[in-house]
């Protein structure tokens, strides 16, 4: 493709890309088609030294981690993930319930006696026990 940039002529080509077309048939305006994407190409990620707290470790070119001596780094489970799904969704209740008693003793303070009405049909139903 022959260009000009402030009177100077060059030449670009640009970069091509192997595209792949894939099962998806979309539709634009009455016109089917199947839609394409670029082939996907692994990019070598760059190997680096690194030291954190005095403690090396490197990025290999796949993108992994691993420490000095060649060892990989294996991920570290945290608390979070080590907690099941019922724990997470005791506490949620158990916060939820906290938070609404104190919602409660705040309106009986205010005196304000349908807001105490409808937070103590919302304890209820979360099934707090006061």
């Amino acid at each position: 493709m022959k260009l000009c940039y402030r009177g100077v002529r060059y030449d670009s080509t640009p970069p091509t890309l192997e595209m792949t077309e894939s099962e998806i048939l979309a539709t634009y305006r009455g016109q089917s088609y199947h839609v394409t994407y670029p082939r996907h190409m692994t990019v070598l990620q760059p190997v680096a030294e690194f030291k954190y707290r005095g403690v090396p470790y490197r990025t290999t070119e796949t993108g992994r981690i691993e420490t000095a001596d060649g060892r990989p780094v294996a991920a570290t489970p945290t608390t979070a993930t080590e907690i099941s799904l019922s724990e997470v969704a005791r506490i949620h209740r158990d916060n939820l319930c906290q938070r609404l008693s104190e919602r409660i003793a705040a309106a009986k303070a205010q005196g304000n006696q349908q807001l105490l009405e409808i937070l103590e049909q919302e304890s209820e139903q979360l099934v707090c026990s006061r």
